[in-house]
């Protein structure tokens, strides 16, 4: 029995040569730049698809040659933001000061959680390892 490999792990099925499929997910884009670009150039027009825009060919899949999705954008700029709370907050508190706003750092990682959230898909087992990580549960 451990002699027989099934055919998904052979090179070949039926004579026929497979393809092999690499299923690895990548993160390509720069989440701190489209962060800085989203809440310091933007100003109180913000826009993913600007951003898009703004990105030119960084916004392209180098493995696929597509332009990425307004969510992987806001994912990626979001996934950054999670990751780096103390170095987030104040760029988006500057921004917001430029509008008008003050934002606590308690405020601010409220608003982050939240985005991490809908990141997640609102799984709470992923989100409070992620919340562990960071040191926050």
């Amino acid at each position: 029995m451990a002699e027989q490999a099934s055919y998904k792990n052979q090179e070949s099925y039926h004579g026929k040569e497979m393809t092999k499929i690499n299923m690895r997910r990548t993160r390509f884009l720069d989440g701190e730049r489209i962060f800085r670009i989203y809440f310091t150039e933007m100003g109180s027009a913000r826009s993913l698809g600007k951003v898009k825009k703004q990105l030119g060919e960084s916004a392209r899949n180098p493995y696929k040659g597509t332009i990425v999705t307004d969510a992987a954008i806001e994912g990626s700029m979001w996934r950054w933001a999670m990751n780096n709370l103390d170095f987030s907050y104040p760029i988006f508190n500057e921004a917001m000061r430029n509008e008008g706003k003050y934002h606590t750092f308690e405020e601010w990682k409220e608003h982050v959680f939240h985005h991490a959230e809908r990141l997640v898909r609102h799984n709470p087992r992923t989100f409070q390892n992620w919340m562990k990580r960071i040191g926050q549960a």
